[in-house]
């Protein structure tokens, strides 16, 4: 793993955030399970290394909180159906 992340260059890693984010590589095809996971973890850990915080995947992710409580959220998954 270290031998990759010293061997990255910002290419490559918008290449791997790009297949990331399609599901597939640049040729098209498709991107397996394990090839999924090994890409995040590289990525996760090239922006841990060479990324201020604030322009790292997932940095953001807190505005996306909803303004409502918890106890007000609507559970759909025991409603019963109405049709």
């Amino acid at each position: 793993m270290e031998d990759l992340l010293q061997q990255m260059t910002p290419e490559i890693y918008g290449d791997l955030k790009t297949a990331i984010e399609l599901g597939k590589w640049s040729d098209g095809s498709k991107l397996e399970q394990e090839q999924l996971e090994n890409c995040m973890q590289l990525l996760i850990l090239y922006e841990a290394r060479a990324l201020p915080e604030e322009f790292r995947t997932g940095n953001r992710l807190n505005s996306c909180k909803s303004e409502l409580s918890e106890t007000e959220v609507l559970d759909i998954r025991n409603t019963p159906d109405k049709s």
